[in-house]
């Protein structure tokens, strides 16, 4: 859950009820509350969730998280920014939510891999390209 607290004396003022297990990120674009999940603990949620902070509730947006272990996220007034945290590697992720149109170029249209044996194994290697802006 996300819980309101008020500063002045630490006491509770709202609560939301988060689509997942653990809320990691939690970030305020100004009309929205955004709550990144991090999917541990054999939770299968983790997206980047939008509440509406009037009703208390999700909105159904989401955003697919790019990370696993997200940390911490905060808003700059045009982008998130989303923080994966381990003790190998860290890194900052900054995430776009004014959407925009994908457009999926394949280069391939059918794959034939020919004759592959129970329990053997093929691979084909080819790019999927993103040519619109989302």
């Amino acid at each position: 859950m996300l819980t309101k607290i008020d500063t002045a004396n630490g006491t509770p003022q709202a609560t939301i009820v988060t689509q997942g297990e653990q809320p990691m990120g939690v970030a305020f674009d100004g009309q929205f509350i955004w709550c990144a999940e991090d999917s541990g603990y054999g939770n299968t949620r983790d997206e980047i969730y939008q509440y509406d902070p009037v009703t208390l509730t999700y909105t159904g947006t989401f955003i697919r998280n790019p990370i696993d272990r997200p940390r911490d996220m905060t808003w700059d007034g045009q982008y998130l920014w989303l923080v994966k945290y381990n003790s190998t590697n860290s890194e900052i992720y900054q995430i776009d939510i004014s959407g925009g149109t994908p457009d999926i170029f394949l280069p391939v249209t059918s794959l034939d891999f020919g004759l592959v044996s129970v329990g053997d194994t093929l691979t084909y290697s080819f790019n999927v390209q993103n040519l619109g802006t989302a």
